[in-house]
């Protein structure tokens, strides 16, 4: 058999990572974001489907390219110790000493050594080998674990090797740990064997019904945690049918209800190799035959003296004093874990901490991404949202602004200038990806070397929702962000409604703020797309802070919220600040040109002026400025609400002593009126 060795794929994807991992001898298989279960992805049969075949590897990860990498150990030639209870200090001195020689891959970011250690299976050793099991797990024959570069499910950080390279040979010491334990090792019971022990009288007491119950939720808990169905089944089984030699419940019982809960752990039907459907009920009797002969190695007294010692005594006083010490067990415990969460993060960006002048005297630059002195629509540091009603273009908006910040068209939009970055932009595009891809293909030449070598290198692309909830796991998110964003200098959210449900309740809008922040801390520039509450007959147009559809924390830490407003489709929209950073922007008018997919902004005081000058001695009436500055004709829905901002612009500037203004005359019986009109002076 080819002997695997651990490659370096701490700077890989994690497609690249599972690559790598074939071409290194591993039979690879995906597993389900935040899951440890491969049957999450492949189905019932797991343990026959993993694959080294680079096509098969590509097929997979181009379904979903953030599922986590399993390393199946049998079929590889690996035998893993997953030191999950003990550090290696603890570990009796020949076996640490001898995992201190294997390939070493930690999971835990709290733990120096806690994690697994592969060598060469030569001695062909199965899992769960009994001698290991004060300190972890062995995982051989059908064994696999979760591998680097994927995130783990609980804390937050990420399998990591610290120890690549060819995975060695078994110290002696742990040969003759692994051995011992083999040698207690029942071999299954024939189908006739276990068919006696189901049907055994002594195997068919129900002293204590309840006490399966713990079996159940234990078998539970951990698939819920993301664990192998297989593996908690492993688990279970033996433990089940301990307790039904012990006499406190059948052992039908066992099979109905396990055997229901291992099913719908799944919810579906594997395949075999040959194409045959098999029913992932064949995996659990595969399994309980060979925990039927375990279970025959442990002493029924035993068995019902530990029971009897975790059960209720029948003494009212004796009970509820044993329940109070496990809930101050329990307590005390909580206490301790979330004190040995918050020392773990006292040094946590410890470099954002300075002293007063420091921050105060800090070269910061003052520069706005996009817009140019006090004229800021996007400051550095802060936050933009774009919202407003669906169909005004703000995807249009953020797509422009986008390609002008990676310098693939002119670094100036809406007449203002963007900052270019050659850092990469992760947009999420979880809003009707297929949409957004037309929309940027409209903006894009691909076929341009150049265009095509930028986009290449400085865009990435999210399809969908990510599989971290920003609002829940804020800074999770973040580090997501960081590392399928490949460090990215603006992450473009698109939209808000798709990253996390519920955003009128405060934790989640607080949740997502954080995110925001935490992205912003890390040095990433934060764009989200949102919308409005809905109209009125009383409101037409949210046009207020207030407006903001959700939680008030979605704006509150905004350092820019821009709305978008128009018609659906309409080819001109207009643009005003809702929150800035500075002077207020507008509002700009905004003409989208939808074929192209470019779009321009003209101030309408200069619109205006212009218009005015243009008309001479003859002067603008306000129909003709109007129709000039928002291309409205009175028949337009718009109409009205527009004059009046017309009408206040025009008599700010005869205040000013810019305009003229010539007032009107009503027509008599036979005509002759005329409107008023604005000159220039």
């Amino acid at each position: 058999m080819f002997a695997p060795r651990v490659p370096d794929v701490s700077e890989l994807s994690l497609r690249e990572a599972a690559l790598a991992y074939v071409r290194a001898g591993w039979f690879v298989l995906p597993v389900a974001p935040n899951s440890k279960n491969p049957g999450s992805v492949v189905g019932a049969g797991w343990q026959h489907l993993s694959s080294r075949e680079p096509a098969q590897i590509e097929e997979w990860w181009d379904d979903n390219a953030s599922y986590g990498i399993a390393l199946h150990a049998g079929r590889s030639g690996a035998v893993i110790f997953d030191l999950d209870n003990a550090a290696l200090g603890e570990l009796p001195r020949d076996l640490a000493d001898g995992l201190r020689q294997g390939a070493c891959q930690l999971s835990r970011r709290d733990s120096p050594d806690r994690g697994h250690y592969l060598f060469l299976n030569n001695g062909g050793y199965g899992n769960g080998a009994g001698a290991f099991r004060p300190f972890g797990d062995v995982r051989g024959k059908n064994g696999v674990i979760i591998a680097a570069p994927t995130p783990h499910i609980k804390d937050g950080g990420h399998y990591r090797w610290i120890r690549t390279g060819e995975v060695p040979e078994l110290s002696d010491a742990l040969r003759v740990c692994l051995s011992q334990a083999s040698e207690h090792e029942a071999p299954p019971l024939t189908d006739a064997e276990f068919d006696a022990f189901v049907s055994a009288d002594e195997h068919n007491r129900n002293d204590r019904p309840a006490a399966l119950d713990g079996v159940l939720t234990a078998f539970e808990n951990e698939v819920c945690d993301g664990g192998s169905s297989h593996e908690a089944l492993v688990r279970a089984l033996p433990w089940a049918f301990r307790e039904v030699r012990a006499g406190l419940y059948p052992a039908t019982e066992v099979i109905a209800r396990l055997q229901d809960a291992f099913l719908d752990s799944f919810g579906w039907i594997g395949r075999n190799l040959d194409g045959r459907d098999r029913p992932a009920s064949n995996e659990f009797l595969r399994t309980a035959v060979w925990a039927a002969a375990q279970a025959q190695l442990a002493d029924p007294d035993e068995t019902r003296t530990r029971v009897d010692r975790d059960t209720l005594t029948g003494d009212l006083d004796t009970d509820v004093e044993r329940e109070l010490g496990r809930l101050r067990v329990r307590d005390r415990a909580r206490a301790a874990y979330a004190e040995e969460k918050a020392r773990d993060r006292l040094m946590v960006n410890a470099d954002r901490a300075m002293d007063g002048l420091a921050f105060l005297t800090e070269a910061v630059d003052e520069t706005p991404l996009w817009g140019e002195g006090d004229r800021t629509l996007w400051a550095p540091g802060e936050g933009l949202m774009i919202c407003g009603p669906q169909g005004v273009g703000k995807s249009t908006i953020v797509q422009q602004l986008m390609l002008a910040r990676l310098g693939l068209t002119d670094p100036e939009f809406c007449g203002l200038p963007v900052v270019v970055d050659d850092r990469p932009v992760l947009y999420l595009a979880m809003d009707r990806p297929p949409q957004i891809r037309r929309s940027i293909n409209r903006m894009v030449n691909t076929a341009d070397e150049n265009v095509a070598a930028v986009l290449k290198r400085q865009l990435v692309v999210w399809k969908g929702p990510p599989p971290v909830n920003a609002a829940e796991a804020p800074e999770v998110f973040a580090k997501w962000v960081a590392m399928h964003g490949r460090e990215p200098g603006l992450v473009i959210v698109d939209s808000l409604k798709d990253l996390a449900s519920g955003l009128g309740e405060d934790a989640v809008g607080s949740g997502i703020n954080t995110a925001m922040q935490t992205v912003l801390a890390n040095g990433t520039e934060f764009i989200d797309l949102h919308h409005q509450r809905k109209a009125t007959a009383d409101n037409r147009k949210p046009d207020k802070l207030a407006d903001v559809f959700g939680s008030t924390w979605l704006t509150s830490g905004m350092g820019s919220v821009v709305l978008v407003w128009g018609e659906a489709g309409a080819p001109t929209v207009e643009l005003s600040h809702l929150k800035q950073p500075a002077a207020p922007v507008g509002p700009l008018i905004v003409n989208h040109s939808h074929g192209q997919g470019l779009s321009s902004a003209n101030d309408p005081d200069v619109m205006l002026m212009q218009l005015a000058v243009e008309a001479g001695a003859v002067g603008i009436t306000e129909k003709d400025a109007v129709a000039g500055v928002f291309q409205l004709e009175e028949h337009d829905t718009d109409y009205a609400p527009a004059k009046k901002r017309v009408r206040r612009r025009l008599d700010k500037f005869t205040r000013e002593g810019r305009l003229t203004y010539m007032p009107g005359a009503k027509g008599g019986s036979g005509g002759g009126g005329r409107p008023a009109t604005w000159v220039v002076v």
